[in-house]
């Protein structure tokens, strides 16, 4: 039990069912304390539950019957009053049990319904030589009796769909726990790969200043060099037609800059080496 809240207590005079009915019970077994009911809301598994007890004074007529109590545990207030009522209707009739065998509350079901004596009573309202005459006694414990099997049959169902539900609710848990772990690592991943950016971002900016202090020497003897080409051939051939001319010059300028790239790439390399050593 986790987070539990006030206790309170009540007589549940006005709750129809079971309730009002352990009541008019109580009364008829002398009891003339009202039935009072403790209970306190508590959240358990992250489900709200309900812990409720009765208690039943002292019998004015029956003294030798001692007081007693009875609890339940149920999903919300009026599901833990009704069962809780019920449970100590029982309880009652059990306690009293030679006191209710001339009335019709010895047709009461039990906790326990494989009794000889609970089914000696069965007995009495069925077979081929029933003993009950009074007919509505008869077809109203049929009735409550069918009606109590619906209940437990239900109950049992809602017992196992709030098991079900415990069980989804844990692994909603798990999988949330597995979510916040995913989105930390997923964060650190992108704290990783923004260092990254940043580092190739600073070796880039780096390898172009390393580019622009070779790019001036080797341009101006590039261009020495070429301009000296041009002379020599410009002196050994004659003069061609302005295609020609555009044609050799594309192909020269080609052949130049793959020349530089080479050249500069050496360069580069060789004073990287010498960096390093």
């Amino acid at each position: 039990m986790e987070d539990s809240l006030a206790i309170k207590s009540s007589y549940c005079s006005e709750v129809e069912g079971f309730p009002r009915l352990l009541r008019s019970c109580a009364l008829r077994m002398g009891i003339r304390k009202k039935p009072e009911y403790v209970w306190t809301e508590h959240f358990e598994g992250g489900m709200i539950r309900c812990s409720m007890a009765v208690y039943l004074g002292e019998s004015q007529s029956y003294p030798n019957q001692r007081s007693f109590q009875v609890t339940f545990t149920g999903v919300h207030f009026l599901d833990a009053c009704q069962n809780v009522a019920r449970k100590a209707l029982r309880q009652l009739c059990q306690n009293y049990n030679k006191v209710i065998i001339e009335t019709p509350l010895r047709y009461f079901p039990p906790s326990n319904k494989n009794t000889p004596t609970w089914r000696k009573r069965l007995q009495a309202l069925s077979g081929g030589d029933p003993i009950e005459n009074d007919p509505t006694i008869v077809y109203m414990a049929g009735y409550l009796h069918t009606l109590d099997n619906q209940y437990d049959d239900l109950a049992l169902h809602c017992t196992s769909l709030t098991s079900q539900v415990e069980s989804l609710e844990q692994k909603v848990r798990e999988l949330s726990e597995e979510k916040a772990s995913l989105q930390e690592s997923l964060s650190l991943a992108e704290g990783e790969e923004t260092n990254t950016r940043e580092a190739y971002r600073t070796l880039k900016m780096d390898y172009d200043k390393v580019l622009k202090k070779l790019a001036p020497a080797r341009k101006i003897r590039k261009k020495t060099k070429s301009q000296g080409c041009q002379t020599e051939q410009q002196e050994e051939n004659p003069p061609r037609n302005q295609s020609d001319t555009e044609d050799m010059s594309l192909a020269s300028l080609d052949d130049l800059l793959k020349e530089f790239g080479d050249t500069l790439e050496k360069e580069f390399r060789g004073t990287l080496g010498s960096t390093r050593v």
